[in-house]
Parts: structure tokens; C-alpha cells; sequence
């Protein structure tokens, strides 16, 4: 992952990676690390920077001090939208990431979320692996999209997933997990 600072337009360096693509080297300083396919990024407040790795299928950290781990996914693609602890549940190839005091993680067939406080993954969005477009004014849990290319979070607290083969915008009421 190479990075520009905004302060400083003539500067690029590595934030991460660079060493072959592999999941590697978590605990240790990200410049040292292998990553695997990085595909989504997402910074907090606090100066971490989250990304997702589509083929390595999984989400790391990297903290302010530079140290990378990874904190969603075991590294072996799973399509059943499982939910647990975060290194123990199985991704469907991590792709997009948003977050507010949470961290929401798209994937192929489902969304979830992960929580920084109790390090759990729940899933959000998504019922099956069917490529469709079902559910709306139900649970999130229980719909369909096709293709999730990108997701966005409000304020207010709703969740915004584009997908793409329904051509269309899906909403997500975070507190009652009705989609529309």
C-alpha cells in the first residue's frame, strides 16, 4: 500500500506491503509484512488504517506506531456469512470498508459488521450466495443484492451498499436492520 501525505505532495512511501503478496507478518512492522491483494482501506480518527485483502480474505490494521495485525478473517474464503470472534470467522472474499464506531466490511454475497469493542463480526446484510435482488422492507439479514461494489455509512446511522448488477442503491437502518 503506497500512501501520499496531503501536507507534503512531493513525498510517497510504503505503508505497507511490498514483500511478495502473501498474508505475513502480522505483529510486526507493516513495511516488513507480505499482504495479499489489498483492496479496501478505511482510516480512523485515531491514525489506524484498516484494509481489506480480497484474496488474502481478511481485514488488518495497521496502528499509528506502524505495527500491522489482522483483526477479521481466517484466510480461507467461506460463503456462509457466518458471524463470531473476528480471526475466526471466514470472510467471502473482503472487499469494501467503512466504519464509524464500527467497522463494516462488504463482501461478495454478504456484509458485516465488526465491532471494536467486543472484537465480534456480525452479519449485516445478506441470506445466501444467490446473485439476486430480494428483501426489501425486511431484514437486512434476509435479503439479497448482486454485487457489491462499494458501501458508505451516515450519520445517522444507515448503511448504503451499490449494487451493481441490480443498478441500484440498497439502505440499510443500522438500528432496526430493514433494508430498502
Amino acid at each position: 500500500i503506497r500512501y501520499r501525505e496531503l501536507q507534503s505532495l512531493s513525498y510517497t512511501g510504503i505503508l505497507a506491503g511490498g514483500n511478495g503478496c502473501n498474508s505475513s507478518g502480522d505483529g510486526g512492522s507493516a513495511t516488513s509484512a507480505k499482504i495479499n491483494s489489498p483492496f479496501g482501506i478505511w482510516s480512523d480518527s485515531m491514525g489506524n488504517v484498516y484494509f481489506s485483502e480480497f484474496i488474502g480474505t481478511r481485514v488488518r490494521v495497521i496502528n499509528s506506531a506502524g505495527i500491522i495485525n489482522t483483526i477479521v478473517g481466517t484466510g480461507r474464503s467461506s460463503a456462509s456469512g457466518a458471524s463470531g470472534p473476528g480471526v475466526s470467522t471466514s470472510l467471502d472474499y473482503a472487499r469494501y470498508l467503512v466504519g464509524d464506531t464500527n467497522l463494516y466490511i462488504g463482501g461478495v454475497y454478504f456484509t458485516w459488521r465488526y465491532s471494536f469493542s467486543t472484537l465480534q463480526v456480525t452479519r449485516v446484510i445478506g441470506a445466501s450466495t444467490a446473485l439476486s435482488y430480494t428483501g426489501d422492507g425486511g431484514p437486512a439479514t434476509s435479503a439479497t443484492m448482486n454485487t457489491v461494489l462499494g458501501l458508505a455509512i451516515s450519520t445517522s446511522g444507515t448503511l448504503y451498499a451499490a449494487d451493481y448488477d441490480n443498478c441500484i442503491i440498497r439502505a440499510v437502518n443500522i438500528s432496526t436492520n430493514k433494508i430498502s
